[in-house]
């Protein structure tokens, strides 16, 4: 609202300081979801090394393992 108070008493175009405001919201909203997806890219992370990976690795390796007759 300052920056349309301001403008209007130096007698500034309105469109040009609303445009830079509706950047700014903008910029504003867009930096908050990449920080968002941030965390989330962590927390979706743990299940994908905990979980998915060391199946795959058992899957992979046992059938090797069992074909050596390791004893496993």
């Amino acid at each position: 609202m300052d920056g349309i108070v301001v403008a209007v008493e130096r007698g500034t175009p309105l469109a040009d300081v609303l445009r830079a405001q509706a950047a700014d919201v903008r910029d504003s909203a867009k930096r908050e979801l990449m920080e968002a997806a941030g965390r989330k890219e962590i927390a979706m992370m743990v299940p994908l090394v905990f979980g998915v990976l060391p199946l795959t690795v058992i899957f992979a390796v046992y059938p090797g393992l069992a074909a050596l007759d390791l004893g496993f």
